[in-house]
């Protein structure tokens, strides 16, 4: 069954996915009929998230994770990150399924979902996620705090999709609920150390949307494929607060966006093995925020900001006997958000040598909103009051091949360059006790590796490693040299997996997740106009993790895992303290 992100419908409802390699966690493959195929490895985990260039090809499914049929265990505790949610669920051959656990620092995690209707040409799924954590301490390098980390993020939602004969409907809704406390800031001196010691954020976060696709036949051998959609978002913090004083918020309303989203997108074939197509796309913000502007600083005054953005995204797509390219433009017209007309590459390319070596060349880029739903995703602890400019991506490109798989060993491997305009950085300041982003000009490139090997059903190893040189320097004015892997600006990323299948129904699961030469940026007060920024040392993380479920019938699973095995102590983002060796346990059930 088909389904849509509505949260994130910016690219949704495109004829035709285009496939992007990131970071390894896609590979093309070309089999026998040399349609390509495009398949998503398992993330295990985050730390942060990686900001990518929206892509004009993209076709927004849901894929819905396997954890509804609880065979394997995660080897992650979601509540150790600031951010730990999946985004999709699974419906397998049972119509319902439950997650639960709970453990150390009251971290809990759960999720429910039920196939409410399953008719051949009606689907509707209810689902329901929850992560919370009620005792976190806080185990910062950088900010010696007593306040216990507290939130309670909850996300419901409702997927429907009725067939026709002439075509396909997709609606969807979900309501992310999130209300945590500002357990870590920035140290200064004074009052200005923490600004909401006693008070809870509330963050709110709706979508609503839907599309059609269908097809139409042109002539005997010939036909149009199409598909048009359209998606709504509210999003926004209930509180703000007082910038000259952060201990109070004043009454302040935090910032608060409406966003929507329209799409139109059709295919045409030429020949068996050509096709042409054009994706055209609306964006429609609407965002509202506080700023002080007397000179007591004591009064705020609302302020609006509106940008809006067409992206024409024609493409022409081409498959051979062993060869694939895709070759397309993103077209950028904004209205009320700078520069009016923007440009950038959609071209893919994939080349397959002999069974099981290929190649493939990727350029992309585009413009895409920093909406206040897609900022809070990488980080809840940023300022409410925040308004960040939209990112424009040149160019995001890379090269890289695949050999295997072979007697279960596959090896992929991939160079990459990218230029970010107005990217989102990480700054910590040392005026007031807000954590924020703020916009900087970046590019630099990235060198990734990763090896899969597969014995039979009995053992998985997965190796991964990712290099990207970043500067000690950040200068007012002038580019940053470095190709973002997070908000943590990671030099080296690496990770390795290993699961074990000892016996029917039995797993183990073990890994480590090491980032390694991470900074973050401080602003200072100085004499003149122009800021003064320095880049300091995060220590590194080395995440040990492991798990273990035993699955007792077809229906009934258990599970535990514990993670930050060595107790290590590391800063998330600058102050933000990870929680150190915690453990986990639960079921999983489906029904």
């Amino acid at each position: 069954m088909k389904k849509i992100y509505v949260s994130v419908l910016a690219a949704a409802f495109t004829v035709m996915a285009g496939f992007a390699q990131e970071n390894l966690q896609k590979e093309i493959t070309l089999p026998k009929d040399f349609v390509p195929v495009v398949k998503k490895a398992a993330k295990k985990s985050s730390l942060p998230r990686v900001l990518k260039p929206v892509r004009g090809s993209e076709k927004s499914e849901i894929n819905y994770t396997d954890w509804a049929e609880p065979t394997a265990v995660s080897v992650e505790i979601p509540t150790m990150l600031p951010y730990g949610y999946r985004t999709g669920h699974r419906f397998s051959n049972q119509r319902g399924y439950l997650y639960a656990g709970a453990g150390t620092q009251l971290n809990m995690v759960g999720s429910l979902g039920y196939r409410l209707v399953d008719a051949e040409t009606f689907k509707l799924d209810a689902w329901a996620q929850h992560n919370s954590t009620w005792n976190g301490k806080n185990s910062s390098e950088n900010f010696a705090d007593d306040v216990k980390q507290k939130f309670c993020d909850n996300v419901v939602g409702l997927d429907a999709e009725k067939t026709f004969a002439n075509g396909t409907l997709n609606l969807g809704a979900k309501v992310h609920f999130d209300r945590f406390n500002y357990y870590a800031q920035p140290l200064v001196d004074g009052p200005l150390s923490n600004p909401w010691w006693d008070e809870d954020q509330n963050f709110l976060d709706m979508s609503f949307g839907g599309s059609w696709s269908g097809k139409v036949n042109v002539s005997r051998f010939h036909d149009v494929s199409y598909e048009v959609g359209v998606n709504y978002n509210y999003a926004g913090y209930k509180n703000g607060f007082n910038i000259s004083d952060p201990t109070r918020y004043d009454g302040f309303d935090g910032a608060k966006e409406h966003y929507f989203q329209a799409n139109v997108g059709a295919k045409y074939g030429i020949e068996a093995n050509s096709s042409i197509g054009m994706n055209v796309k609306l964006d429609a913000l609407k965002h509202s925020h506080h700023e002080i502007t007397d000179p007591a600083l004591t009064i705020a005054d609302k302020v609006n900001d509106n940008a809006t953005m067409v992206t024409l995204s024609p493409f022409y797509t081409y498959f051979g006997q062993n060869v694939l390219a895709r070759l397309g433009v993103n077209v950028n017209f904004s209205f009320g958000d700078g520069t009016a007309f923007r440009l950038a590459p959609n071209v893919h390319l994939a080349y397959e040598f002999t069974p099981g070596v290929s190649l493939y060349v990727n350029a992309e880029g585009g413009k895409r909103f920093n909406t206040l739903s897609s900022v809070a995703a990488l980080n809840r602890y940023l300022d409410p009051n925040g308004r960040y400019r939209n990112t424009f991506v040149p160019l995001d490109a890379e090269a890289g091949f695949k050999v295997g798989p072979f007697s279960g060993l596959t090896v992929k491997a991939l160079v990459g360059y990218g230029i970010f305009k107005d990217n989102l950085e990480h700054i910590t300041g040392t005026w007031d006790a807000s954590t924020r982003l703020m916009n900087w000009d970046c590019k630099g490139m990235k060198a990734s590796a990763q090896v899969d090997y597969k014995l039979r059903s009995i053992a998985e190893l997965n190796l991964g490693f990712t290099y990207a040189p970043q500067d000690d320097k950040f200068e007012y004015g002038k580019s940053y040299s470095g190709y973002m892997l997070g908000l943590d600006r990671a030099k080296m990323v690496a990770n390795a997996d290993l699961s074990l299948y000892l016996f029917k129904g039995f797993t183990i699961s073990a890994g480590l997740e090491y980032r390694a030469k991470r900074h973050y940026v401080e602003s200072i007060h100085s004499d003149t106009d122009v800021p003064l920024f320095y880049v300091d040392d995060l220590s590194d993380v080395m995440n040990l993790h492991a798990g273990a479920s035993y699955r007792f019938d077809k229906f009934l699973t258990i599970w535990v895992k514990g993670t930050n095995l060595l107790n290590k102590q590391w800063d998330i983002l600058y102050s933000q303290g990870a929680q150190k060796m915690s453990f986990m346990g639960g079921i999983g059930l489906v029904f």
